[in-house]
């Protein structure tokens, strides 16, 4: 066969086979189709056959119970012997009831609750028991009208149809039975009524022992012998005699229609069906041989040509290329396959660089997935996340979640029954749910505690977590979070509080019996018990708290070897068994938890312990809460006998103290006397350097005048002489007079220099040796301090440098102010410059409104840290011995915060100088007389 035949063939074979099966599958559709339409028809038919049974059965119950309730039925049941003329209107009564359908209704009788027929139109049955009849027991059982059907009697096929109802008196009670026999025809006549429109089609009624009451439509057709179908359409048969059948159950009787159509019908359909298939495929074929064999001439070899490079480019050869060639079809195909070629080329490197990256990144991913697990394991609690609804359905739920709920994280994740949100307690759930919706609209992070159901019942206290996750829109798409059982951490936290609520306030006795009860009470133990102990004597009971306070001196000695061993071990807990493991312990103990009590040194001092009379439950629990009420129980023995100690001790002191208040007035004189010698050391002192620069200053003015008026002198004694003598010449009268004058103002400069001195001198003792109150320039007043101190200066390398503008005025005391900047001086050059360093000390002010800032610096040594504290004490001093008296900032500080009711703030770093920040108002309270004469005193201790 040559390629051309085959490829023609191959196409035969590959556009004929699909379309050969597509024709197949359209002649199955078909078929199904019109079984689909059959099974429709069937299903509606039965509807409406169904329907009209439904109506006739309903209307005929109706109408039997309606007849029951006629007049004169029910007297005629409760009537033991009907009279002739009673028995003659019922039996006319039944006869008409009969005649409204002659032909359907075979008998109407009257029974009694016994069962006995009282009347009926057939009169060889009256008087007959009909009580175990199948009909009239439904009827007395159901009390309401029933549909029976049945055979006639053993091995008769015709149809017995009944219905009954009950018959009811005035009170509604029932009294009788109205039984109506239908003839099984009435049936039929429905049947053909409802079937004569669908020809082809039969149905057939069955009672519910299965027995054939009516049929109509398709003849012939024996369904007795066939199983009856369902309510789904279903084949019954084989060949010829096959049929499709739909049966339904009709309501209040149990009766079962079935709708069919014969096997003879069907098959003249399928075998229309399939000749018509037979022609289309016949067509389809011969029309497919035509086309392969166009193909295989047409374009059989350009496709062989195509398929060989394509075929080149599938194995590798990406390089192939092929040649256009053939119809304009097979041309573009070519274009369209070297395209293709050349864009697998390209397609070909991406996607290696792009697998190689997904590996990479796939890896990465695995990873980074493996870690996280690893590390949501490790975690104490459980992470989750979860759908933003109410029921807060789980997506991600950790294996922590088996612990925490008792359930397997697989039966919370999912739309399943069980939801997280239907653990949460109730009491907790709507509060649990505001902070989370506040939390989520506000967009930042929510923490909650609740309580949830465990799958054993239990309630753990749990701590969450979590945070929503917002989408591009800034919806919320779930919530993320973590889980914590904190139920051991709520409830040591609430027997603590109760502890603390009874125990916080009290101390000594109280504390030990509000202890005992507490913890009994929290615990709910029988007895608890504090007891002291000390080594070599027997335990001595601090409290016991009993639920029966008149044992307990007898269970403090029958517990005593279990307090003992307590003191020993330091622990002791038996949940159960104790009078079991110490049958002499008795009193019905069966549990005991203590602790011994030990102080700083961990030596024993107490015992603490609990006892029940039933198994304990949570020792662990117990034992911890002792622990945690150890140290505070430890602290009050111990301040009961410190409190115990410090009485005897104070016994002791007021002795002492009565013995040393006669040596502490003998010492206050002393101490009286040495202060006054210092402070008159201190006096002359002050006083001998006053005088020293007065002299000093004074002395320059005065010898230049004394020089001056010597030369002046001398002067005079040469212009006398010659004057006496005859000799003088113009030109000595004008020495004389020139240098005369010269002499004169020399003079009188010196002297007014040396007034200046006196003034100032004697201002400055004015203002320190009283409290005058005066107004003054702040800066007159430290030039003229400045000035008294520059004697002293003179004899150092030290520079004062005092920047302090005009204009500040203070309405004040001039006196302690100028004491307070004399002090700082001296003890900056007695202490700030030790081996004669050279130092500088600056004076700055300012104005603050109501008050000024004096700021006082030098460059000196400073003080060392630990004489910080110290530095305004009375007579501390570090150059004891070398005529410090430790008095000079002692005054400084009593001075401005006294007289001058200013503050004084110092800073000193060692090696670094020292400040004093002096803040004073610029006009101070006015004080009394009895103040002032205070602060008088003070400047004549402080100045002499």
């Amino acid at each position: 066969m040559s390629t051309r035949n085959f490829i023609a063939l191959m196409l035969l074979l590959l556009a004929g086979l699909p379309m050969c099966v597509g024709a197949w599958l359209l002649h199955g559709r078909e078929v199904q189709s019109a079984s689909s339409r059959l099974d429709q028809r069937l299903s509606a038919l039965n509807t409406e056959l169904s329907n009209e049974l439904g109506r006739h059965i309903e209307a005929a119950l109706e109408a039997v119970r309606a007849d029951g309730s006629l007049p004169g039925l029910a007297e005629a049941v409760l009537t033991e012997h009907m009279e002739t003329e009673q028995r003659l209107q019922v039996n006319r009564l039944l006869t008409a009831l009969k005649g409204r359908d002659p032909l359907n209704m075979a008998d109407i009788s009257l029974l009694d609750l016994n069962g006995t027929v009282r009347a009926s139109t057939n009169a060889s049955v009256v008087g007959s028991d009909q009580s175990q009849s199948e009909d009239y027991r439904a009827v007395r059982q159901l009390a309401r009208p029933f549909w029976f059907s049945g055979n006639r009697g053993a091995g008769q096929r015709t149809a017995l149809l009944i219905a009954a109802s009950p018959i009811r008196d005035v009170q509604d009670e029932p009294v009788g039975v109205l039984r109506v026999q239908y003839q099984a025809a009435m049936l039929t006549q429905i049947l053909d009524g409802e079937i004569r429109d669908a020809p082809g089609f039969g149905a057939q009624l069955f009672g519910p022992m299965g027995q054939r009451l009516a049929e109509a439509g398709a003849k012939g057709t024996a369904l007795d012998s066939q199983p009856i179908p369902g309510s789904a359409a279903q084949q019954l048969g084989q060949g010829t005699e096959q049929l499709r059948a739909l049966a339904s159950v009709l309501p209040r009787t149990g009766w079962r229609l079935v709708v069919f159509e014969p096997g003879q019908r069907a098959l003249e359909r399928r075998q229309s069906i399939d000749r018509r298939w037979i022609a289309q495929a016949s067509g389809l074929a011969v029309l497919m041989a035509v086309a392969a064999w166009l193909i295989g001439h047409l374009i059989a070899a350009p496709l062989m040509r195509l398929t060989s490079t394509v075929s080149s480019i599938a194995e590798g050869d990406l390089d192939r290329r092929v040649r256009p060639s053939g119809s304009m079809e097979i041309r573009r195909l070519a274009e369209a396959v070297n395209d293709m070629n050349q864009r697998l080329a390209v397609n070909l490197n991406s996607l290696t660089q792009e697998l190689s990256q997904r590996r990479e990144a796939e890896a990465e991913l695995r990873a980074s997935e493996e870690r996280l697990s690893t590390l949501i394991d490790q975690l104490p609690g459980t992470v989750y996340r979860c759908r933003w609804q109410p029921a807060w359905q789980m997506l991600f739920i950790s294996a922590q979640a088996k612990q925490l709920t008792g359930y397997k994280p697989a039966a919370l994740i999912g739309d399943q029954s069980l939801s997280y949100a239907s653990l949460i307690a109730a009491d907790d759930f709507e509060s649990t749910r505001e902070k989370i919706e506040q939390a989520v609209r506000e967009g930042r992070p929510f923490e909650v505690h609740y309580r949830l159901f465990h799958r054993d019942g239990s309630l753990h206290w749990v701590w969450e977590r979590g945070q929503a996750h917002y989408g591009a829109e800034h919806e919320v798409q779930w919530l993320d979070g973590v889980l914590f059982d904190i139920s051991e951490a709520r409830r040591a936290e609430l027997l603590i509080t109760t502890l603390r609520e009874s125990i916080d306030h009290q101390i000594g006795g109280d504390y030990f019996s509000s202890l005992g009860q507490a913890i009994r009470n929290a615990l709910r133990m029988s007895a608890a018990f504090i007891l002291r102990y000390r080594p070599g004597q027997p335990l001595q009971r601090l409290t016991t708290s009993a639920d029966d306070d008149q044992s307990t001196e007898a269970l403090v000695e029958i517990l005593r070897p279990l307090f003992e061993q307590i003191v020993e071990r330091g622990e002791l807990l038996l949940e159960r068994g104790l009078h079991r493991q110490h049958p002499s312990v008795g009193h019905g103990i069966d549990g005991i938890v203590g602790i011994a009590l030990r102080n700083t040194a961990a030596i024993p001092i107490g015992v603490l312990a609990v006892v029940h009379r039933h198994p304990i439950t949570d020792g662990s629990a117990a034992l911890e809460l002792l622990r945690l009420c150890a140290p505070r129980t430890v602290a009050e023995i111990e301040r009961a006998e410190a409190q115990a100690q410090l009485q005897t001790l104070a016994e002791q002191l007021e002795q002492r103290v009565e013995q040393r208040t006669a040596e502490l007035r003998t010492s206050h004189q002393q101490l009286s006397q040495a202060m006054d010698q210092v402070m008159n050391s201190e006096k002359l002192a002050s006083l001998g350097s006053l005088v020293a620069g007065v002299a000093h200053e004074l002395s320059t003015p005065i010898g230049n005048a004394l020089t001056s008026a010597t030369a002046l002198h001398s002067l005079m004694r040469v212009f006398s002489k010659e004057s006496s003598s005859g000799q003088l010449r113009r030109s000595s009268l004008d020495r004389f007079v020139s240098e005369g004058q010269e002499a004169g103002e020399l003079i009188e400069r010196n002297l007014h220099r040396a007034a200046e001195l006196i003034n100032h001198f004697k201002q400055v003792a004015v203002d320190q040796t009283s409290a005058r109150r005066r107004r003054f320039d702040l800066n007159t007043t430290l030039q003229e301090v400045l000035t008294t101190l520059r004697p002293q200066l003179k004899r150092t390398t030290h520079r004062i440098e005092c920047e302090v503008p005009p204009g500040i005025e203070f309405d004040s005391f001039p006196g302690p102010l100028e004491q307070v900047i004399t002090n700082l001086i001296t003890n900056s050059l007695d202490h700030a410059f030790p081996n004669a360093r050279c130092g500088t000390i600056s004076i700055r002010a300012e104005s603050l409104g109501a008050s000024a800032r004096i700021e006082y610096r030098d460059d000196g040594v400073g003080v060392p840290s630990e004489y910080l504290r110290r530095v305004f004490d009375p007579f501390f001093t570090t150059r004891l011995g070398s005529g410090g008296s430790g008095l000079g900032l002692y005054l400084v500080h009593n001075l401005v915060r006294g007289v001058l009711a200013g503050s004084l703030r110092m800073e000193s770093t060692e090696g670094s100088g020292t400040s004093f920040y002096i803040e004073l108002p610029l006009q101070p309270p006015q004080l009394g007389d009895g103040n002032a004469e205070v602060i008088n005193i003070m400047h004549r201790q402080a100045n002499g």
